[in-house]
């Protein structure tokens, strides 16, 4: 009767979805650390270890009036190795300050639509084959180009 928990355990884990997205905090400015980017396409557990997953995609979306509509963003993507903490002239004082940067190295940084509208492409970002289990792979946040400097919202974690 033992093996019933077991095996009920060993099945729930291998449901469970593997590129979790969890929020990274501190990370951000004040006013926009609740916004943070989205996972898409995400697969279970048990099958992103083995054969990756090659749909999957990173959203980044920064819809609130703080924000001016039309806003160029850019989805920034690290390891998250540890935080750094950012100031004006560089962040926009307006958001508040200082501003933490979940990573401290962007090694992708790329174009991600403007503010004010959901329906930026996802950055797509395909996980390869025979990963195993990483735990916290990597870190994403948006920033986006107001008047006045950037805007830093909060960071989620990639955990594979």
């Amino acid at each position: 009767m033992k093996l019933l928990p077991t095996v009920s355990s060993l099945l729930l884990a291998a449901a469970s979805a593997a590129q979790v997205g969890m929020a990274l905090a501190p990370s951000g400015q004040p006013a926009l650390a609740a916004i943070r980017p989205t996972l898409r396409n995400t697969v279970p557990l048990a099958v992103v270890e083995v054969a990756g997953n090659a749909a999957f995609q990173v959203h980044a979306a920064v819809v609130t009036p703080l924000v001016p509509v039309g806003s160029p963003m850019f989805l920034l993507i690290g390891f998250p190795t540890g935080p750094s903490t950012l100031g004006a002239p560089l962040l926009f004082p307006g958001y508040g300050l200082p501003g933490i940067l979940a990573m401290p190295n962007v090694v992708v940084g790329v174009y991600a639509g403007v503010a004010g509208t959901l329906g930026n492409p996802a950055f797509p970002l395909p996980l390869p084959p025979g990963l195993g289990a990483l735990g916290l792979a990597l870190s994403t946040q948006i920033a986006v180009f107001v008047p006045g400097g950037l805007g830093l919202t909060g960071a989620t974690g990639i955990v594979i």
